[in-house]
């Protein structure tokens, strides 16, 4: 039997479950979706949704638009992305340089910038980097993304021959300067997600293949990546 701890732990796990599967809604299709439309999509009552789209507005992730056309009733309010507010980073680390860029949730690009660097000094001109970010815009910060190549457990970069680094807590060193969660990714895997993103519906297996500094290749299955037991799939 679950205490009572458990059971307010367990509300809020399904809680944010659904807040993530109404704000997935909105994202698919903005300007149309509606709370009545949610309500169909997840199954829930008209009332739980109107309470996760009331939540999603409060945290600035939507936005009302225009009444919906007429189905013979009173016309729904459609909902789309708040783009005015909340960004995420993009940080594609190279051996000699970093791109950076800052996305609104609806993927307009807010800002981007390049540094460069040595060897000698990657690692203080990334931080420098990270902390100029988060002075402009750490209170509209969502999240952060990091592209680099090597392998990585989306926290750790375990091996990038390129970058020279092995067991290297990047995620965590990013977190501690942005105050909001770092995800790493391999950089052909980012590439080949992007591209099965352009489609509707990616079926099957893919391989990904990019030619340039060097030569890495990225798996994905039914548009998710399939990054193999190591994390080496692709490499």
């Amino acid at each position: 039997m679950l205490s009572t701890d458990d059971g307010l732990d367990t509300q809020a796990s399904v809680r944010r479950a659904n807040l993530r599967r109404a704000l997935q809604l909105v994202f698919r299709n903005p300007g149309t979706q509606t709370r009545a439309g949610i309500a169909r999509s997840t199954g829930l009552t008209a009332a739980t949704a109107s309470s996760l789209v009331a939540e999603l507005i409060e945290n600035r992730l939507i936005v009302e638009g225009e009444q919906a056309a007429s189905t013979g009733g009173k016309r729904a309010t459609t909902l789309s992305v708040d783009a005015g507010h909340h960004v995420i980073l993009v940080l594609v680390i190279q051996p000699r340089h970093a791109d950076i860029a800052l996305v609104a949730l609806d993927g307009t690009e807010v800002d981007g910038r390049r540094v460069n660097y040595s060897v000698e000094n990657r690692n203080r001109t990334l931080d420098d980097a990270v902390a100029t970010v988060a002075a402009e815009f750490g209170g509209r910060l969502l999240a952060a993304g990091v592209q680099l190549p090597g392998t990585t457990d989306g926290r750790v970069v375990l091996e990038s021959v390129q970058l020279k680094w092995q067991d290297v807590p990047l995620a965590e060193r990013f977190e501690r300067v942005l105050g909001a969660p770092v995800l790493l990714i391999n950089d052909v895997d980012a590439e080949a997600i992007a591209e099965a993103g352009m489609e509707e519906s990616p079926s099957g297996y893919r391989l990904f293949i990019h030619l340039g500094g060097g030569v890495g290749a990225a798996v994905t299955l039914d548009g998710e990546l399939a990054p193999g037991p190591r994390d080496r799939a692709g490499e």
